[in-house]
């Protein structure tokens, strides 16, 4: 992966950003 952002709303919001991974729950 490079610079993929994916929005996967799942249990919550699944953000990942490159190598970056932010998992956000509201």
């Amino acid at each position: 992966k490079g610079t993929i952002v994916e929005l996967v709303v799942q249990n919550g919001q699944f953000v990942e950003f490159g190598q970056t991974l932010f998992i956000v729950k509201p």
